[in-house]
């Protein structure tokens, strides 16, 4: 990303921490990426140049998301699986043993001793 001096700038210089130097990226028109992509390297650096503040849109950012507070009537209802959490959160070990019992095993396969189809019966 191409930034250039902000100084000045209505926008991007209020964006940066007192004492830092104030930076703003370089906005490129439609109209001008011909001629961006054709310049030599001596005629690129009149491209980057402040974006005009005019034609810029902005709105705040919106207020930073509070958690709210649980309902009362949720400390009311019994949590079924209390035991069941609490026991694997003292004891990580209980929990992969508990895991492990709960899981069906799984069946392998019989070899099957048939021989494979012949590639004239596939069609």
């Amino acid at each position: 990303m191409l930034t250039t001096n902000a100084d000045g700038h209505p926008w991007y210089s209020r964006m940066h921490a007192p004492g830092e130097e104030k930076r703003m990226p370089v906005f490129l028109p439609q109209e001008d990426y011909k001629a961006w992509l054709t310049c030599s390297t001596d005629e690129a650096g009149a491209f980057i140049r402040q974006f005009p503040a005019e034609l810029l849109l902005g709105e705040p950012a919106p207020a930073p998301w509070k958690p709210l507070p649980e309902p009362n009537e949720w400390e009311q209802e019994p949590d079924m699986f209390t035991e069941e959490w609490r026991e694997a959160a003292d004891d990580p070990t209980a929990r992969e043993l508990s895991a492990k019992r709960s899981r069906p095993k799984s069946k392998k396969p019989k070899a099957d001793d048939s021989p494979g189809p012949v590639t004239g019966d596939l069609f």
